[in-house]
């Protein structure tokens, strides 16, 4: 007589058998429905009746929805056959052959199966154009389910047919390879082979099955009108001989042309409107492609004035070099561009936008709107903000390298901003001057002030090798004597703790130990805040006794921060651009924690506000900047 833990031993072996498993899973489908029904009924007003007869209800509604998805596809026949094989090597979720397949639409075919129509592969000699109209409404239209990368290894042997053909120059619209040409789905071959032989009611059944169909029949329209209206392949090919010319063409003029010329392009072919590009102009190289008006306060003047006094105050003997400040009327001279520098382009605009600059120590108060705009963004996580901290030199590499030196234009506004820059002079005459510009970026700054100051020495540094070597072959290319060596660049990190001897070494060439001024324009900003300490230190190590430091930065409530959307914000006013450089929007408090720990007397400090009108476009931009000039105290 068998034993209880005999049975127990038989049920188990039972269960592991396909058919045990099979009757295991039914049984706790059915003891789940129960539960459901039970939940329900019991939710439902506490009455069984009721219950049920909602029940019914769902059910009924249920069945008919079927019933008129399966009439809406009746009614959408196709006129031809459409056939497949699937390789098995797309997402089962993604495929749309395998869409069509569940809806009817698609039979699929095995390997080693024979089609008598048409089929679309990559592995074909000759396009397909409307002469295959015929065979094609005969047999059939069939494509290939592959994956692209995988193209070596499909047995293309066992897939029989006498009418291979191949797709023209199309361009894809489904959500994995949008905007990549020749990458089509099965569906978008379908409906491109289907518009092209004329039978553009099938392609349409075909399209309408997916949510961006429509998209791609815009995005080609005009080249599935072009091959719909050849006569055979030669002309087909014809057709997308000249695109692709005329395609080649248009990129070799775009590639002439730096992101910011593009933007600027695309602003003027909208009306003005303003384009989010992922780098705002950063700083006012936009604003001087126009003639600039000034109109300074009574505050600023009296600001002015009084840094002007507490510059003669200090005591000249306790610095290197004598650097002469200008009066403001002379600063004004000497800043403001003259008709014969700017070109056609730019005096076309000079009606359309002008600029109002006023200097102050209290921030841009923001409107309602602005302060839900700022209140709105949220600090991504701890993983992509150490992500993006990581890779910002290989992402200021990427981006040298798309633009060039093309991208900003050159600061001709520092001698206007800097009155140090303005004023430099020196008594001995022959006796050159050493300045150093850190994060020097392609030369936007140092080639103006090589080229006006004769006497000047400038040693630059940055974090991206491809800037700097861009930066030596324009200086290379513009000086007019080979053998000067006035300009030196070399690649440094700013916040390392070797970045002082290694500055050292290059001005050991020119028997110089130390530099009268060092600029630090927009570069702080791309540093991590917890590094800003050590970059300004560095900075001042460089200095000699009473020389100066000057920074220009972005602002606190500057109109690029507020443009910032979802997933830009790394910390409290610290952002990620679209290219994966950052920006810092300081407070004029922040800048002159940094130079007073750094062991610098702050001469200045305080916010430029310049408010940008496009007239043309009616629209208005407030730029906030932050400008300090600290000294090295004896």
């Amino acid at each position: 007589k068998p034993t209880t833990m005999d049975n127990k031993k038989r049920g188990n072996r039972s269960k592991n058998t396909a058919a045990g498993k099979r009757k295991a899973s039914e049984q706790k489908r059915a003891q789940n429905r129960d539960r459901r029904v039970y939940r329900h009924d019991k939710t439902d007003n506490g009455s069984d009746n009721e219950g049920l007869a909602h029940r019914i209800a769902g059910a009924t509604a249920a069945s008919d929805n079927v019933k008129s998805s399966d009439e809406d596809l009746n009614q959408s026949k196709l006129s031809i056959p459409l056939a497949m094989w699937d390789l098995g090597h797309c997402d089962p979720k993604k495929c749309t052959g395998r869409r069509l397949t569940r809806l009817g639409l698609v039979s699929e075919l095995r390997l080693g199966s024979r089609f008598g129509g048409v089929v679309l592969t990559p592995v074909a000699t000759e396009q397909i154009s409307p002469a295959d109209a015929e065979i094609v409404r005969r047999g059939g239209l069939a494509v290939v389910d592959c994956s692209w990368a995988q193209l070596q290894s499909t047995p293309w042997s066992r897939m029989k047919c006498h009418n291979e053909r191949l797709l023209p120059y199309l361009v894809a619209a489904n959500p994995v390879n949008y905007g990549k040409p020749i990458n089509l789905s099965c569906v978008e071959a379908f409906a491109a082979g289907l518009s092209i032989v004329g039978l553009d009611s099938d392609a349409d059944i075909v399209l309408s099955r997916f949510g961006w169909g429509e998209a791609f029949r815009q995005l080609n329209a005009d080249l599935l009108d072009a091959y719909a209206a050849c006569r055979d392949a030669n002309d087909v090919k014809e057709v997308q001989s000249r695109h692709l010319a005329s395609l080649a063409a248009e990129s070799d003029n775009r590639r002439r042309l730096s992101y910011g010329e593009l933007a600027k392009e695309l602003e003027e072919q909208l009306g003005g409107e303003h384009s989010d590009d992922c780098h705002d102009s950063d700083d006012e190289e936009h604003d001087e492609s126009f003639q600039i008006q000034t109109r300074e306060s009574t505050s600023v003047r009296e600001a002015d004035a009084a840094d002007q006094h507490r510059e003669k105050e200090i005591d000249s003997s306790q610095t290197d070099v004598q650097i002469e400040t200008p009066s403001e009327n002379q600063t004004r001279e000497t800043s403001s561009p003259t008709e014969a520098e700017a070109d056609d382009h730019q005096k076309d605009q000079a009606d359309d936008e002008s600029s109002f600059q006023n200097k102050t120590r209290d921030p841009r108060p923001l409107t309602e709107t602005e302060q839900q705009l700022l209140s709105s963004q949220q600090l991504v996580n701890d993983f992509r903000a150490n992500k993006i901290d990581s890779e910002v030199q290989r992402n200021w590499d990427k981006f040298y390298n798309r633009n060039g030196d093309r991208f900003f234009r050159d600061r001709h506004w520092t001698k206007r901003e800097f009155v140090e820059l303005a004023g430099m002079q020196n008594d001995s005459g022959d006796q050159p001057l050493i300045l150093a510009e850190l994060g020097c970026g392609v030369g936007n700054f140092a080639m103006p002030l090589l080229a006006e100051l004769p006497n000047l020495r400038l040693l630059a540094c940055d974090f991206s090798p491809r800037a700097v070597n861009m930066a030596v072959q324009r200086w290379q290319r513009e000086r007019t004597d080979e053998n000067d060596n006035r300009f030196k660049a070399f690649c440094a990190d700013l916040t390392s703790s070797d970045f002082v001897l290694l500055a050292a070494g290059h001005l050991d060439d020119w028997n110089e130990s130390s530099v009268h001024l060092a600029a630090m324009v927009f570069v702080l900003s791309a540093i991590k805040p917890a590094e800003m300490p050590t970059a300004v230190a560095n900075a001042a190590a460089l200095l000699c006794s009473g020389g100066r430091l000057l920074i220009r930065d972005y602002g606190l409530h500057d109109h690029c921060q507020l443009r910032f959307g979802r997933g830009t914000k790394l910390a409290e006013s610290r952002y990620v651009r679209q290219d994966g450089t950052c920006s810092y929007f300081f407070t004029v408090e922040e800048l002159e924690s940094l130079c007073q720990g750094a062991g610098l007397r702050v001469l200045q400090c305080c916010y430029v506000l310049r408010e940008t009108i496009n007239r043309r476009g009616g629209v208005r931009a407030d730029r906030v900047f932050v400008q300090a000039v600290a000294e090295k105290i004896a």
